[in-house]
């Protein structure tokens, strides 16, 4: 009988994919997916204080110029990955959020894997250095994201492309409020929010990539929900 079943087994349609499963490049993406599961449901366990969550901007911001930095470890990959760096604005948006806090400066990074022309799944993060309400006794929210996304690319001559994507993942809220009795001093809590943007660049070589982007980031917060524009220049390398 076992006999039996371990060849229809091998006759059914599953596991006809087993050899798919075995090509190098599925294979390193089962584990990067896994890794990255892992990291999140780290993070979703664990309570930081801001000692902790300035070690682990600095360690993004880290492996971030480190995916810059050496392209020969990903130029290896079966498939090329795409690196980049982005600068710019948070403005806050709608509601009480929008009309109460200031802008922010804000900084990422991205590393994704371009399965074809068009299509690419890859992980970001950010932060957001500061929104304040201007008064003398400030409240301040700061806030770092790691949000895993999928990327539709269209491209339309000359080394245009025109791209949009879309994400989810986790939100480190630190908050500050000084006019607060007793005070609140840098409280971090985790949020789930998502993220939609759009971008436009241009190639300038066959491994360099400049361009304009702009997304928007929905953090839900239990008071009021955190809506933010960044809109930001961006620079990439492709492996």
């Amino acid at each position: 009988c076992a006999a039996e079943g371990a060849a229809e087994s091998r006759g059914s349609p599953l596991h006809s994919l087993g050899y798919y499963a075995e090509l190098p490049y599925v294979a390193e993406y089962r584990e990067w997916h896994r890794k990255c599961v892992r990291f999140v449901r780290l993070c979703l366990e664990k309570e930081f204080d801001e000692g902790e969550l300035m070690r682990l901007k600095t360690i993004s911001l880290l492996l971030c110029f480190c995916f810059l930095g050496f392209g020969a470890v990903p130029a290896k990959a079966a498939k090329p990955i795409r690196s980049s760096v982005l600068t710019g604005a948070g403005i806050p948006v709608g509601g009480y959020w929008g009309g109460n806090f200031k802008s922010s400066f804000y900084a990422g990074g991205e590393t994704e894997i371009e399965w074809s022309d068009k299509f690419s799944t890859g992980m970001m993060f950010g932060y957001f250095f500061g929104h304040t309400d201007g008064m003398e006794l400030k409240r301040e929210f700061k806030n770092l994201h790691l949000t895993p996304y999928v990327k539709y690319t269209e491209p339309f001559g000359a080394g245009w492309h025109a791209s949009a994507m879309a994400g989810a993942g986790i939100y480190f809220v630190n908050y500050d409020d000084d006019a607060a009795v007793p005070d609140i001093d840098d409280s971090t809590k985790r949020y789930f929010g998502y993220m939609v943007g759009a971008s436009l660049t241009k190639m300038l070589t066959t491994s360099l990539e400049i361009g304009i982007d702009l997304r928007f980031h929905q953090i839900f917060r239990q008071e009021y929900t955190i809506n933010t524009l960044t809109p930001a220049l961006t620079i990439a390398l492709h492996f």
